[in-house]
């Protein structure tokens, strides 16, 4: 199973903010890699912020890109999107830790750098799956990462469709909400574009978009990953493996009860990644608990 670091690395009174370049350089130090959030500029750039968020059902999709940066920045953003603004812009624009948004072909070459680091890139904004594709690709000629040192993964499986179809070597992974949330809309703010937030049923899973993908991974929130949501997801697609990641606007991690359902899991050989806020202290929890086996 490998340890990912949720945006990088999420660690409060950290010397770095989530989605940063020192809060990657944590993760690939600290553990087997980290999970980001691609979002694309009206320019076509590709920079990487916690954009929007999904809470629960009664506050809806919310467009959070500004609760990411500092108060000067919060203000330049004003009620636009990533989307809205040009590269010159968001080149501008400062994470609360002071530093900049880190561009996608920035992070590619950084992950590049450690033989066994893996990214996870979240096909996060809308309308950002081709821009990503192109930037990786040019990395992967350029040599700069190697394929299998990519995933992508996203709520938009429209968008997993497209990967699928224009870069048939690339990992892809469907994210879901758990299976007691209403579905939702990716993008509210964008009136009849794909995508939305999907509950992990039998009934989705069966869905025809999904089944052409046939993904690598399936990834939902890691209070959902048990044994019955393995054998769900196995019943329709065998091959598959499952990651899971901490729901850090929740603030309701529990620690040992993760490790104690990881290792129970542990035996399907089915548990591909686990996505956490702070991948440093986690490594050392599940070295103790094996350790114990």
């Amino acid at each position: 199973m490998l340890i990912l670091g949720h945006r990088g690395a999420v660690v409060e009174d950290g010397a770095f903010y989530q989605n940063s370049k020192n809060a990657f350089q944590e993760a690939l130090s600290a553990a087997d890699g980290f999970e980001t959030d691609a979002c694309v500029d009206a320019d076509g750039e590709v920079f990487l912020i916690h954009e929007a968020k999904y809470v629960d059902p009664a506050q809806g999709v919310d467009y959070c890109a500004a609760e990411h940066l500092d108060s000067v920045s919060a203000a330049i953003l004003g009620n636009r999107r990533i989307d809205q603004m040009t590269t010159a812009e968001v080149k501008n624009l400062r994470l609360k830790d002071g530093s900049p948004l880190p561009l996608l072909r920035e992070a590619l070459t950084l992950t590049g750098r450690y033989p066994q680091g893996l990214i996870d890139i979240e096909l996060k904004g809308h309308e950002a799956v081709t821009p990503v594709m192109r930037l990786v690709d040019d990395a992967v000629r350029q040599r700069r990462i190697r394929i299998d040192a990519v995933v992508m993964t996203s709520f938009n499986h429209p968008a997993l469709l497209t990967v699928r179809e224009q870069m048939p070597a690339m990992r892809v992974g469907a994210i879901f909400v758990g299976e007691d949330v209403p579905a939702a809309p990716l993008y509210p703010w964008q009136p009849g574009s794909a995508g939305c937030y999907t509950p992990l049923t039998a009934d989705c899973l069966q869905e025809a978009t999904l089944r052409e993908i046939q993904p690598e991974y399936f990834m939902l929130p890691e209070e959902f990953l048990t044994r019955a949501t393995v054998d769900t997801v196995l019943s329709f697609y065998p091959a598959a493996r499952l990651m899971a990641w901490v729901f850090t606007e929740k603030k309701n991690f529990d620690l040992p009860r993760l490790l104690a359902r990881l290792v129970d899991l542990q035996s399907t050989g089915k548990i591909a990644a686990i996505l956490v806020d702070n991948p440093r202290a986690f490594r050392k929890a599940w070295e103790r608990v094996q350790n114990c086996y």
